[in-house]
């Protein structure tokens, strides 16, 4: 088999597109125009494998009828005139009996109807099937892998050794049992597989994050050839709440990938006309040796591709569809306006640069939300800091809803029909929950929570439907929460407020948990105070200490103990404006303070230390803005004398 056309085929990179996703298939109008972009593109191969398409897997023994090898057979020939090698796949696994003769003649003469209509390359798909030899096959084959090659071998021979693609049902290394060094299928693959046929591959995972060339060299010690990577980073078939529009990235580059690859492929979203960023990212990678690793290089030139199309009708529209008569310049779509939409829907484990800003922003604006409660109060230039840090983050996100809803309109008016119509869905979802989130804001910021909200996102409530309700009451709600190895109880994230004997005994943790000077300064004064907490929280099954208070009654302290900081404490109430209001000094250390402070938290705490009419001053870190305006909004008064704690601002309150 090592002749020159077949040495031919293995320098050959292939480059393009899978279509072989579990959804509705593309129309014969928008595979004629793939193929004209995929040579646009300079990549060079399309993979026919549409799961619904019934012949090509759950009825696959079954032959097309003359109206559909007409159809099929426009597809091969425009892929011809456009240098694209169509790849067609067929998927019999899902009930082939591999040992039965019928059955592979029905395999051949399927393939031959095919390969007749001008077909040059062909595809086996033993993907998502049961990986288990049944009963009467176990007779004839040693393993599963055994099985595959066998037939695969044979109907490569049969087709006279076209192009001839190989998708294992082990095709990433999560499925590779029980490693992709040690599978007994993988290693028949590369014992067994002709060395003709190629072999494609996921990486990691179904919907790998990086593909690097050290795991890839691994894999082809394994099945002794270089894999095609069958690339699901724009795949949404799995989740069509979202979709994906950001570059191709996470693919290593460092060398030439024909160095490592027999080819990249992307199998993108269902949607067909939100497939210009997933085709113009992959060409980029492949053909650009200066192609750069964020991507957004890459990302610009999707966007200037994009643009273009929403300017002419999709495939198959009618040229007369329009409603754009009478619009101005500011109502045309602009680069930096689907620049907004492709940020937020970027890729499966990340979001655009301007969409993380923007979560973010709108998580650091719920968790300090307290904060802005009568901040209108301050005088112009004397409110804290942090109110202003607020306001601005809270102003970026206004920003970008505002943004994306003269975006939302202005699409309304593109010519490309095909396109809005696959937008809108996922438009709708985003404009709903990003309207809620910035009224949110304004509600805390503007409007102070003086009026209560009484509804929901949407005109029916909270969004979703029971998929949003199930996805509010799903246990993990964090990918920092995987591996998940324990139950998630209703006690997770509880918080728990604990006395301490002898917390001497807990220092070395608390130097673990707490470093910072602040700590430090204190730390060998722990073990005097008259009172300690320790605050603890569960997280994952594990309960770790999150916070700490302390209380000294520094007129009562032993002279013994008036050492180091509490020196400067104890002198602190000597003085006579302290001494007659106040008797004790409270310090806090806190790991998480917008998660971890509480007012009615704190009032429990101080009210098992002291009774009503007692005082007591707190000495909170000059760096924690954000404790500060809690204490002052906890009733709290900054507290001004002549000794000075350093490092430390005080606070004072009479229970």
């Amino acid at each position: 088999m090592e002749n020159g056309k077949n040495a031919k085929k293995e320098r050959k990179f292939y480059s393009g597109v899978i279509e072989g996703f579990y959804n509705r298939p593309w129309t014969m109008d928008q595979r004629l125009d793939l193929f004209k972009k995929i040579k646009k593109y300079k990549m060079n191969s399309y993979l026919y494998a549409p799961k619904d398409d019934l012949k090509h897997r759950s009825e696959w023994r079954q032959l097309y009828t003359d109206t559909e090898c007409a159809q099929l057979k426009q597809l091969i020939t425009s892929c011809r005139e456009n240098n694209v090698t169509f790849i067609y796949g067929i998927s019999p696994g899902l009930d082939m009996v591999y040992s039965d003769s019928n059955e592979f003649s029905c395999l051949v003469e399927k393939t031959k109807q095919i390969q007749q209509l001008g077909c040059q390359g062909f595809a086996i798909l033993w993907d998502d099937i049961e990986p288990e030899l049944s009963a009467v096959d176990s007779k004839h084959f040693d393993s599963f892998g055994h099985a595959h090659c066998k037939i695969s071998n044979d109907l490569f021979h049969e087709l006279d050794c076209p192009e001839f693609l190989f998708c294992p049902v082990e095709y990433c290394a999560k499925r590779a049992v029980p490693s992709v060094k040690d599978s007994e299928y993988l290693q028949a693959i590369g014992s067994l597989l002709h060395s003709d046929i190629q072999v494609f591959w996921t990486g990691t995972n179904v919907v790998s994050r990086v593909i690097t060339v050290d795991e890839i060299r691994h894999l082809e010690k394994v099945i002794k050839r270089k894999p095609i990577i069958w690339d699901n980073y724009h795949a949404n078939d799995y989740d069509l709440q979202r979709v994906y529009m950001g570059p191709y990235i996470g693919r290593e580059r460092s060398i030439p990938p024909s160095e490592y690859l027999s080819g990249s492929m992307t199998n993108p979203n269902c949607e067909y006309s939100l497939n210009i960023p997933a085709l113009v990212t992959l060409s980029d990678w492949v053909n650009n040796p200066k192609w750069d690793p964020s991507g957004l290089p890459s990302h610009k030139l999707a966007v200037r591709e994009m643009l273009a199309e929403t300017r002419i009708p999709g495939p198959g529209e009618s040229a007369s569809i329009s409603t754009r008569k009478g619009l101005g310049e500011e109502d045309e779509l602009t680069e930096s306006d689907l620049d907004l939409l492709f940020q937020m829907f970027w890729l499966p484990h990340s979001h655009g640069p301007k969409m993380k800003k923007l979560l973010e922003d709108f998580k650091f604006c719920k968790e300090n939300a307290m904060l802005m409660m009568g901040w209108k109060n301050f005088e112009p230039g004397e409110q804290p800091d942090l109110i202003d840090k607020w306001i601005d983050r809270a102003s970026y996100v206004n920003k970008i809803s505002k943004q994306f809803f003269r975006v939302f309109d202005k699409l309304t008016h593109i010519a490309n029909r095909s396109m809005l119509f696959d937008l809108n869905g996922y438009l709708n979802n985003v404009r709903v929950i990003l309207n809620g989130c910035n009224n949110y804001l304004k509600w805390v910021g503007l409007q102070e929570c003086k009026k209560p909200i009484r509804g929901g996102p949407t005109l029916a409530g909270l969004p979703g439907g029971l998929a949003g309700d199930l996805m509010r009451l799903y246990p993990v709600q964090s990918e920092n929460m995987y591996p998940l190895q324990t139950l998630v109880t209703p006690s997770e994230n509880a918080l728990m407020v604990l006395p301490v004997k002898s917390p001497a005994k807990l220092i070395p943790d608390l130097q673990q948990v707490f470093k910072t000077p602040d700590f430090v300064q204190f730390a060998s004064a722990v073990e005097a105070a008259s009172d300690s907490f320790v605050v603890k929280m569960k997280c994952r099954q594990k309960v770790r200490i999150v916070g700490l208070v302390c209380a000294w009654r520094p007129l009562t302290l032993p002279k013994e103990n008036r050492k180091g900081i509490l020196e400067n404490v104890h002198k602190l109430f000597t003085q006579e404006k302290v001494s007659k209001q106040y008797s004790a000094f409270i310090k806090m250390f806190l790991v998480d303070h917008a998660k971890v402070l509480d007012c009615d938290l704190l009032d429990q705490i101080l009210e098992s230390i002291l009774v009503k009419g007692d005082g007591l001053v707190i000495g909170n870190a000059e760096t924690e803005e954000f404790v500060s305006r809690f204490l002052q909004l906890s009733g709290f008064a900054p507290l001004k004398t002549d000794v000075i704690l350093s490092g430390c601002d005080l606070f004072a309150k009479i229970l």
